[in-house]
């Protein structure tokens, strides 16, 4: 019964998570995982880079990241275009206004984690890879057993 209290806050920041994407949609007509794609391609060289690689990133299933890609092509905030060095592959590309979204996210001063000074953000990230690891959970959520309770 130990779990018990870890997993309500556990709930909780759930719930502060799904209200933060919400107003994140109303404010900036894209959704969270939109968001961190967006940011995973601002890191990239040339701020390009494969389906593969943002799904990787984002610890999401294919189809799923399929389906973000193909919002944000629409919104322009990303393009896709062939692979030069390898005809049957697609490259994916941040635009000027998907960088444009990006920049006004981050000066959002309600985002989130920005409220949350560096230190806060490197013990926040540690503590959630140590949860992660030691659930041994799946990121896509496929193949995850259960919860032992």
């Amino acid at each position: 019964m130990k779990s018990l209290p870890v997993l309500a806050k556990l709930r909780k920041v759930t719930r502060i998570i799904n209200l933060e994407n919400k107003r994140t949609e109303k404010l900036f007509g894209v959704s969270l995982p939109q968001v961190l794609c967006l940011h995973w391609l601002h890191l990239q060289p040339d701020y390009t880079t494969n389906a593969t690689a943002i799904k990787d990133y984002l610890q999401l299933n294919a189809s799923t990241v399929t389906g973000i890609i193909q919002r944000l092509e629409k919104r322009e905030l990303i393009v896709r275009c062939p692979d030069t060095r390898d005809l049957r592959g697609i490259q994916i590309s941040l635009t000027s206004q998907g960088l444009d979204l990006l920049n006004e996210f981050a000066e959002s001063s309600h985002s989130l984690i920005g409220r949350l000074s560096a230190s806060q953000i490197e013990q926040l990230e540690a503590t959630i890879g140590l949860l992660v690891d030691g659930l041994d959970l799946d990121p896509t959520g496929e193949n995850t057993p259960p919860p032992p309770f």
